[in-house]
């Protein structure tokens, strides 16, 4: 939010075109969080969504350009005089007014992957709509690009599509395209060790250099309440563990070559501390330190787990818990499905549904499928 702010800075000439003030909040959970921006004009000021959208568009990278605009009358602030965040309204999806309904078979298509996308009838969708103010952003327009490469058989470089936000645009766009194969992502052959991704060798490589640094940790903690039953958790994490195969990784060296290696099985042990007997100021003190501790902790990439679990038991229906991810493993995206899948497990287990089979869908592609057609592509 600093880096957007300090790309804002106005020209005295700007200042007065654009809005009296600016405020931009994060929306959504991990994965699906979209930035939108709240402007207030000055008083008999004529300035539009239109023109603050194409002025941050000047300032700004595509992906920095915030999906939802909204001008209010008035900017809440709190008492301390800056934007009240939570008095801000949700932003609202705006239709182009007269906006055609699609007609040719690639124009229904079209509107049927995008109500896929942003979650909302197809019927409604018409031509000229604009699909950034009806919700979508980067990594809606990456899924858009990869969906038209499936159903219509065109591939369309991300940079083009940010400049075709309309129905009508990408069909144009799409006529006097010639046809490019879509390839689907198999399950890769049974092998001891298998290639990295592009992105697992970059980070590899950098902690090559930075041995036990701790700059890829992903620290989370949670607050857990209620008739919570460490046991269930337990057997939840292990299922998860046994369900991923990213979680079973390690990365180890094969003829001076980074190689990820995949354990058949893991035996996951979740650290528990039982604070209860301490007063209350000092069980906040070892709370924080058991934070900083888990936080601090450095991965061995050769030997794993590249995950940690654990739990401070702060009262008899209070628990801390303290998870910690290296960033070779998991990313912002996987956070949200691990966390979905972890309390559906302990539900499943806390129901006594142990030896009943796991209510989630089986995994049909793990990471390594990935690496394995990256890697095809590049070469």
């Amino acid at each position: 939010m600093d880096l957007l702010k300090d790309c804002m800075t106005l020209t005295a000439k700007e200042r007065k075109l654009l809005a009296y003030k600016l405020g931009f909040q994060v929306l959504g959970d991990e994965g699906e969080q979209v930035l939108a921006a709240y402007f207030e004009p000055k008083p008999g000021s004529e300035v539009s969504i239109a023109d603050v959208k194409e002025f941050l568009r000047r300032k700004l990278p595509e992906y920095m350009v915030p999906a939802h605009f909204l001008e209010m009358k008035h900017i809440p602030l709190n008492v301390a005089g800056k934007i009240d965040r939570n008095a801000l309204p949700e932003p609202q999806v705006r239709r182009t007014a007269g906006s055609e309904a699609p007609k040719s078979e690639i124009e229904e298509t079209l509107a049927r992957i995008w109500s896929q996308l942003l979650e909302m009838d197809a019927a409604g969708i018409g031509i000229d709509d604009n699909f950034f103010e009806l919700g979508g952003h980067s990594l809606k327009v990456t899924r858009l690009a990869a969906l038209i490469h499936k159903e219509l058989e065109v591939k369309i470089p991300l940079s083009e599509l940010f400049e075709l936000p309309t129905i009508r645009d990408i069909s144009t766009y799409l006529e006097d395209r010639a046809p490019s194969d879509y390839e689907t992502i198999l399950p890769a052959e049974p092998q001891e060790t298998y290639l990295l991704s592009n992105a697992q060798r970059r980070l590899w490589i950098i902690c090559q250099f930075e041995e036990d640094s701790v700059a890829y940790n992903q620290v989370g903690a949670l607050t857990l309440t209620g008739g919570f039953n460490a046991n269930h958790f337990r057997a939840a994490v292990q299922a998860l563990t046994d369900r991923h195969e990213s979680l079973r990784t390690v990365f180890i060296t094969v003829d001076g070559q980074p190689r990820q290696k995949i354990k058949e099985h893991l035996d996951v042990a979740i650290d528990e501390l039982d604070l209860r007997c301490l007063e209350a100021d000092e069980r906040d003190r070892e709370t924080a330190r058991a934070l900083r501790e888990t936080a601090n902790r450095p991965f061995d990439l050769e030997r794993g787990p590249l995950f940690v679990f654990r739990l401070l038991r702060l009262d008899d229906n209070v628990y801390f818990l303290i998870a910690n991810f290296h960033h070779i493993v998991n990313d912002g995206w996987s956070i949200g499905i691990i966390r979905r899948e972890l309390f559906v497990l302990y539900n499943h287990f806390r129901r006594g549904g142990g030896n009943d089979p796991s209510p989630l869908p089986p995994v049909e592609l793990q990471y390594k499928d990935y690496s394995q057609w990256h890697n095809r592509r590049l070469a």
